[in-house]
């Protein structure tokens, strides 16, 4: 009688919490929770966006104590993850434009998820002042600038276009951005900058699509994945420069192919380092096909305008 008196008092505690702390949960548009705790029916989770960033319950009614945990990224409360495996033939019928010319984002797009993309370059510059945005909001908004350039130019040609998607990836390193190298010089100075450190991949990408009244409605997110670098000998740095592979690809280095030896860490999306967060963007697109904003009455097939 005792253990379950002590057991009901630690549940009561436990309730208590939750209820103190659930009416301050903090989500985003994208449902990615910034703070708060949730009850599931098999166990209790405490949230806290950012890497190693703390969370503090504090006691409410019944004495309960404060307890913390660290956590290392954001979580998503869901009872069963949207996705798009199930509305393929949706996808694969639609009108859907890239509006880059990268390889791997193609790869990633076609090739694993198994859509039908077609790959339009944008002509946008790329000329974003980077001391005026964080490496967050510079690829957001490089996207954006993307997106809306292919998107304005597939308008004046007369087609209708279901998506249009704009993608942009760069590495930072203590919040300096660092984009495709320029010559032999400068990608040995970065992959030696990042050598025996941890830096940050942020991908901005932009969702562009017709909205109810034919408007343009966009939808647009960040995701960032951590990778630590072992410690580079000169000697593997110039092999690796002379190899070619570093010249296209932001930070001089690809996770896919010879630079991923240089990799002894990566907390986050594989893909993101990769150049485009996969899961992150099966999650958005699956969101606005629940919400009836994408594909509600099917794809239109980038029928020409009248």
């Amino acid at each position: 009688q005792q253990w379950a008196s002590r057991a009901q008092r630690r549940l009561g505690a436990v309730l208590t919490v939750v209820l103190a702390v659930f009416t301050e949960l903090k989500v985003s548009e994208a449902g990615f929770v910034s703070s708060g705790v949730l009850l599931s029916p098999s166990s209790l989770h405490l949230f806290q966006s950012g890497r190693e960033s703390s969370f503090t319950v504090t006691g409410a009614r019944g004495g309960v104590q404060a307890h913390s945990c660290r956590i290392s990224q954001h979580h998503r409360i869901t009872k069963g993850t949207t996705m798009i495996l199930d509305r393929m033939d949706v996808l694969k019928a639609a009108s859907i434009i890239l509006a880059s010319q990268s390889p791997r984002r193609v790869e990633i797009l076609n090739e694993i998820v198994g859509l039908n993309v077609r790959a339009i370059p944008s002509t946008f510059e790329e000329d974003l002042d980077k001391s005026k945005f964080t490496p967050a909001t510079y690829v957001q908004e490089t996207a954006r600038h993307k997106a809306l350039e292919v998107w304005k130019k597939l308008v004046e040609q007369g087609e209708s276009p279901d998506l249009v998607i704009g993608g942009d990836t760069v590495v930072a390193l203590d919040d300096k951005i660092l984009e495709k190298p320029d010559d032999k010089a400068h990608a040995e100075k970065m992959l030696g900058e990042l050598s025996g450190h941890t830096h940050s991949v942020f991908s901005g990408v932009v969702l562009l699509y017709p909205g109810k009244d034919g408007e343009m409605e966009e939808k647009k997110f960040t995701e960032e994945t951590r990778v630590t670098f072992a410690e580079l000998s000169p000697a593997a740095i110039t092999a690796y420069v002379e190899s070619g592979e570093p010249f296209d690809k932001a930070g001089g280095y690809g996770i896919q192919a010879k630079g991923g030896m240089f990799v002894s860490g990566i907390n986050g999306c594989y893909y993101n380092v990769m150049g485009f967060p996969m899961h992150r963007f099966c999650v958005e697109l699956g969101a606005l096909m629940d919400e009836g904003l994408l594909f509600a009455d099917g794809p239109r097939k980038a029928a020409k305008t009248k």
